[in-house]
């Protein structure tokens, strides 16, 4: 009875993140367009800026976020729940420290950064505060929710992202209408977080009743414990963190900030699309802990070779799409400029991210188990590539070279480099780790490009957004029939055929 509890637990974990997913496509699609339409292309720019740029203030987090969802669930395993206050205030000594400091940085930069990047927009300046400000809040009420996720209880964390998603997006929406600016935005955007931090510390007294924060609960060998683990976190964190930054600053610096926002929106569609398979591997990571701490490593290397296998197909059934009908899908809802200017870009950057999400989960495991680090180091060297590309491919080959630089970078980390490290850690056949999660997605995915092709092309070209929606159900229903028999593991299709067959029942009954 408790093991079906707990399934049933991760798969509501999996229903929530997956609700939130969908929440933050539906406001995606809602305010994109409008930003851009209402601010037009070089606010638009500057708003992405902004945002990205404060990410290089999340460096200072160094891993704690990951080290306290692991170590939380090591303790729940372990039956340790005195030791969690320990943890909790331990973590916020130090993001509380972080966050100061953050604010500090920003107070008395923000118009150094204006003069550095060339941006004279007079709210560039405020957005920047404003954004630092939610943010170095944020590292410390994200201890809250990375304790939520330790519990795995991912249905509470999504339930108040969603609310908050929902909250800033409707004022968005509402400032836009009504003709605010940029510094409306950014009032709204701290509203919302705020919102969202109390939500957490709220949520958190509930599932744990007995927390307490206390300086007194500050412990030293906790702080040891968590910055063994963040170690592992940190560099891949450090790498990624500049490497968001770094990309819109190198945009507006070697070409014009505009471009950022063609890019950046474009990019943005696969991110939203990413965060499916993103909350699998944040709901797995907990569990993986798990059974580390019970010695079940042969449920660890099957889930690696299934659960990537399924991720990979689940990502298709929208990259498919993407790949075939992204021009009309962005002139419906966009503009024609946009199609213009991005025209090109989406299937590059579908290769990258295709072949990084066949191996997300392993990613995940690494981080679950602690044996991270050498995947994490690799992200440096992806970084270079990347920014490297940018800076001599930009100049020469506007936005493509971005893409192409971007793509090749995904590919060469977390695609080999990735499966490499996970089958040495694991003693696993490389190759037939690989051609057991890519071969049968791969072939599936290739023929619904092709079916599409010739759908654009005879029947339905997505001159109407009741086309597109048609399309997409047909794609996604016809690949998910094809999953279901040469894609899916006979054990877990036999479960579905007996929930299938139980559930008619009851309602034939």
């Amino acid at each position: 009875m408790q093991a079906t509890g707990r399934t049933r637990q991760y798969f509501l974990n999996v229903f929530w993140s997956w609700l939130g997913v969908v929440t933050l496509l539906g406001t995606g699609v809602a305010v994109s367009p409008v930003l851009f339409r209402t601010l037009g292309d070089v606010q638009a720019g500057i708003w992405t800026l902004a945002i990205s740029f404060v990410e290089y203030f999340w460096i200072i987090d160094i891993g704690f976020r990951p080290a306290t969802v692991k170590l939380c669930a090591q303790m729940l395993a372990e039956g340790r729940r005195d030791s969690i206050n320990v943890l909790l205030n331990t973590a916020i000594g130090y993001t509380g420290a972080a966050g100061i400091l953050v604010f500090a940085l920003l107070s008395v930069g923000e118009g150094w950064i204006a003069r550095v990047l060339g941006v004279k927009h007079p709210d560039f300046g405020f957005l920047l505060f404003a954004v630092g400000l939610s943010w170095s809040f944020g590292l410390v009420f994200n201890v809250f929710t990375a304790a939520l996720e330790g519990f795995e209880r991912f249905d509470l964390s999504n339930r108040n992202a969603i609310l908050v998603m929902f909250v800033r997006s409707a004022g968005t929406l509402g400032l836009m209408w009504s003709g605010y600016g940029l510094r409306a935005l950014g009032w709204n955007m701290l509203a919302a977080q705020f919102l969202g931090y109390g939500l957490a510390g709220w949520q958190l007294y509930r599932v744990f009743p007995e927390v307490r924060i206390h300086p007194a609960l500050v412990e030293r060998e906790m702080a040891v414990k968590l910055f063994a683990y963040a170690r592992q976190i940190a560099p891949a964190l450090l790498a990624s963190r500049l490497q968001i930054a770094l990309l819109p600053s190198l945009i507006t610096s070697l070409g014009s900030v505009r471009l950022v926002a063609y890019f950046g929106n474009t990019q943005k569609v696969l991110e939203y699309l990413g965060e499916g398979i993103g909350r699998i591997g944040q709901v797995t990571m907990p569990r993986v802990t798990e059974w580390q701490t019970h010695g079940e490593t042969e449920k660890i290397v099957a889930l690696a070779r299934y659960g990537n296998r399924y991720c990979l197909m689940l990502w298709l059934m929208a990259g498919t799409f993407l790949a075939v009908y992204s021009e009309p899908l962005f002139r419906l809802w966009i503009s024609e400029k946009f199609v213009t200017e991005t025209r090109g870009l989406m299937p590059v950057l579908l290769v990258g991210y295709t072949l990084s999400y066949g191996q997300f989960l392993s990613a995940a495991i690494l981080m679950g188990v602690a044996r991270y680090q050498r995947y994490s180091l690799s992200f440096f060297g992806e970084a270079l590539v990347v920014l490297g590309g940018v800076a001599w491919l930009l100049p020469r080959y506007g936005l493509m070279g971005v893409a192409v630089a971007l793509a090749v970078g995904m590919t060469l980390n977390r695609s080999l480099n990735l499966s490499w490290i996970f089958q040495r850690e694991f003693r696993v056949s490389w190759l037939e780790m690989m051609l057991s999660i890519y071969t049968m997605p791969l072939a599936l995915g290739a023929g619904s490009v092709l079916g599409l092709m010739a759908l654009r092309e005879k029947v339905l070209p997505g001159m109407h957004l009741w086309e597109l929606g048609l399309v997409g159900l047909l794609n996604t229903a016809a690949l998910a029939v094809a999953a279901f028999w040469l894609v899916l593991e006979p054990e877990h299709r036999q479960v579905v055929v007996a929930q299938v067959r139980r559930r008619c029942g009851l309602a034939i009954a």
